[in-house]
């Protein structure tokens, strides 16, 4: 199917809070059905940059008298951007040749920008996901040995630690427990094992009701030789040993080691940043090194060394730097009951570093764009009618809404400055483009920081499409950020649409 050039249409709004300003079209006011400000459009379309008269006209005219390039004229315009894209992916330079055969010589150029926008989109979200995949197998593998080793350190310590004496054994026995006095200075371990032979359940009772081990442990089990996992008294063929000392030497001790370390979280705690600082890079130079930096950080602030936990953190950007700082102050604030003893009054400071730790880390997350769809009328952020169903006619004017977060709001002098661009582009079942268009840049200026970012946009479906499912693809680019955003909207193009 050929592709038709559709009219842009008129108007691309955004919707701004009270105190806010756009320098090329009126605020929305909050829950208010603000009347078309197409007569200021017009008047400022009516003059050009050096203040003289335009006249439409003429303009028109011009426009008609000239002449559109030739297909070699427009295809060597471009013909350099296609060979950079081909030496980068040269199947997105065989897709991007097929575009451009389906498109008009004049649409040449767009045809070429938006595909190059689209197409780092792309890159961007399949290098986030392989960085997330990477990172998990990473934590994975960490947690694995992590637990493998400190099960082993357990397993030394009880094994090297002596066997305690008559007395302080007999104390530790329940009441119903007594050593044989012929048989305690001799063995206390046979005593023992005599008293506790009375009413012993079985030992496959016994055994159903540990606890299973965890699941990154069983799993770096499966993946260890099997000699390193069961003595050799244990593998599976090997005649059964007897019980000895020992095995029940050393099980005492462990339940030994978990009580004590019950007993005193704080002194592990104290230990484990210890280690932690004795072990770690001073300068990351990988992004694991980096989260053990951030790591230990939430552990001084548990152990309440606030001041070494709000210390600089070494390798991280300016961005991750704020947001870890205005996040650990917000914990701190929060836990901190002496100084500020009303609970309300600790949720409001903790809220407010919450806040500016927001504002920090969406200028480390991707440009997203939610609620994008069909509207009949906007009336604020939030305030929209949508559609009954997204069918049209073709060259039915629609209204498309759609909220931008994770954007980034330089300060200047008048304020918190954010600069949107947008284009789109209508695709069929098959991903074969049928239309699309730029719109103008949006630059919106607001005295605080912009939460409620919203913006509408009325374009015109080509008059020349066959019915069927097609999709308009949106695209948002963050000019101060270089991140951009993508939304897909679904609709079927009929000869009647629904009313």
């Amino acid at each position: 199917m050929r592709t038709y050039s559709a009219c842009l249409g008129a108007a691309l709004a955004v919707a701004v809070c009270s105190g806010c300003a756009l320098s090329w079209r009126p605020s929305f006011v909050a829950g208010s059905r603000q009347a078309d400000a197409a007569t200021e459009e017009v008047d400022e379309l009516s003059t050009d940059r050096t203040g003289s008269s335009f006249d439409p006209a003429a303009s028109g005219l011009a426009k008609a008298e000239a002449t559109p390039p030739t297909s070699d004229e427009a295809f060597a315009d471009v013909l350099g951007e296609l060979r950079a894209i081909g030496a980068i992916d040269p199947a997105a330079e065989r897709e991007l040749l097929q575009e451009l055969h389906d498109a008009k010589p004049e649409h040449y150029q767009l045809v070429v920008d938006q595909f190059r926008a689209a197409l780092a989109y792309r890159k961007q979200l399949a290098a986030r996901d392989a960085e997330r995949l990477q990172r998990q197998r990473d934590d994975e593998t960490q947690h694995a040995e992590t637990q493998l080793a400190a099960y082993a350190q357990r397993q030394a310590n009880s094994a090297n630690r002596p066997w305690p004496d008559s007395a302080t054994l007999g104390q530790a026995l329940p009441a119903d427990m007594t050593l044989a006095s012929d048989q305690s200075t001799a063995n206390p371990l046979v005593a023992l094992r005599s008293a506790t032979n009375v009413n012993r359940p079985p030992a496959a009772e016994t055994a159903s009701r540990l606890p299973p081990p965890p699941a990154s442990l069983a799993r770096a089990r499966q993946n260890a030789p099997q000699d390193a996992v069961l003595p050799a008294a244990n593998r599976p063929g090997s005649p059964v040993a007897p019980y000895n000392d020992s095995q029940v030497l050393a099980a005492s001790h462990v339940v030994d080691d978990r009580a004590d370390a019950a007993s005193d979280w704080r002194g592990e705690l104290d230990a484990t940043i210890t280690d932690m600082q004795a072990v770690l890079a001073p300068a990351p130079r990988t992004v694991d090194e980096l989260h053990d930096h951030l790591r230990l950080r939430m552990l001084l602030m548990l152990a309440g060394r606030n001041d070494d936990a709000l210390a600089p953190i070494p390798g991280a950007n300016p961005a991750q730097q704020d947001f870890w700082g205005k996040q650990l102050f917000a914990l701190s604030a929060y836990l901190d009951a002496a100084n500020t003893g009303d609970e309300r009054a600790r949720a409001a400071a903790t809220l407010r570093h919450l806040d500016d730790a927001r504002d920090r880390l969406s200028d480390l997350a991707t440009l997203q764009v939610r609620n994008a769809t069909f509207v009949t009328r906007v009336d604020g952020f939030g305030l929209y009618e949508p559609v009954p169903k997204a069918e049209f006619a073709p060259g039915q004017s629609i209204i498309v809404y759609a909220e931008m977060v994770n954007f980034r709001s330089q300060s200047t002098a008048e304020g918190y400055e954010t600069s949107l661009g947008t284009s789109y582009q209508v695709v069929d079942e098959t991903g074969r483009r049928v239309d699309g268009a730029q719109f103008p840049d949006v630059q919106d200026v607001c005295q605080s920081r912009r939460h409620d970012f919203h913006m509408q946009y009325e374009m015109q479906l080509p008059t020349r499409i066959y019915p069927g499912p097609y999709q308009l693809q949106l695209i948002i680019t963050d000019h101060s950020s270089n991140k951009i955003g993508q939304a897909d909207l679904a609709f079927e193009i009929v000869d009647e649409p629904a009313r």
